[in-house]
């Protein structure tokens, strides 16, 4: 997505770029696609202020990679979606910079605690995404909601298909490790919190201690 002529601060973009006298564009790459200067170059023409590339890791790093190649581009504001919080993105000196809107990241308490301690005994290695507390949040609930449903006969287990759809869904307040987790009216799961990040020290690549700039609670 190309972000052109809205001059509001960076913190007040939930409240719409067309509404406050902007204007959006969208570009696409293919993935598996290296070569960036031709969307670049297409992007810059419409003399931008910033840049929300919500793109893999791989087509990310080209994109930072290359930026600085394309006149017009030097000093627009790079936004990556979330997919790009992981640590081999984080390392890349050209990634110092980005904004970074996602999930909750900075866990507190003991389960959260728990769970990065578990999770480095295991495989001797801190965790490199941000997701790991919400694929246990997931998987907890998950299972929860099968355990409400299930129909045990022998040695066999029974589960409704539409039971579990309306377990799962009617998730309210579940104290999860990031936080009390709903699912609202469009079957999203969450706190309802997004952070803005910003990536400023590509020696510094541990999710959790990105400094976030702001926190978007609709």
């Amino acid at each position: 997505f190309m972000l052109s002529r809205c001059r509001r601060r960076f913190a007040d973009t939930q409240r719409g770029w067309p509404r406050d006298g902007g204007s959006v564009a969208t570009v696409a790459i293919n993935r598996g696609d290296t070569d960036m200067l031709p969307v670049l170059t297409q992007i810059a023409a419409g003399a931008p202020d910033g840049l929300f590339f919500p793109i893999f890791p791989d087509e990310g790093a080209h994109i930072v990679r290359q930026i600085d190649r394309i006149a017009g581009l030097e000093g627009v504001t790079l936004i990556g979606g979330s997919v790009l919080l992981v640590s081999d993105f984080f390392s890349l000196p050209e990634s110092e910079g980005v904004y970074f809107p996602g999930p909750e990241s900075n866990l507190t308490g003991k389960s959260g605690e728990e769970l990065f301690g578990d999770y480095r005994e295991k495989y001797r290695e801190t965790p490199t995404s941000a997701y790991l507390a919400h694929a246990y949040d997931a998987a907890t609930i998950l299972l929860q909601a099968i355990d409400d449903v299930a129909v045990a006969d022998g040695d066999t287990l029974f589960i409704d298909r539409a039971k579990l759809r309306g377990a799962f869904t009617a998730t309210s307040e579940f104290s999860g490790i990031i936080g009390a987790i709903s699912c609202d009216d469009f079957g999203d799961f969450g706190t309802g919190h997004v952070h803005i990040s910003h990536h400023t020290n590509s020696n510094v690549t541990d999710v959790a201690s990105l400094p976030v700039v702001y926190l978007f609670t609709p």
